[in-house]
């Protein structure tokens, strides 16, 4: 199937939600506002807790990496001769 042009007007606040959205989550501005439509008009699907899990799995794994260094930067400290 062909993907076919769609133009929408929203608001400006909605833009930069969307926009928002896409950088957090990767994806280009188009990207975003398909994968929310589509998410939307999945079967027994809530939408706003989808995207907040993704949220929060993307704040975990930040949160799990920065702990990671913190935890390398410890060992390096504590085997530093004093």
């Amino acid at each position: 199937m062909a993907d076919v042009q769609f133009n929408l007007r929203i608001p400006e606040e909605l833009k930069d939600k969307v926009k928002g959205a896409a950088k957090e989550s990767g994806r280009s501005i188009n990207a975003e506002a398909q994968y929310r439509l589509e998410k939307s008009f999945e079967p027994d699907a809530n939408p706003r807790e989808t995207f907040e899990f993704e949220s929060m799995e993307r704040i975990y794994k930040e949160q799990a990496q920065e702990l990671k260094l913190l935890r390398e930067m410890m060992e390096k400290l504590l085997k530093k001769p004093t």
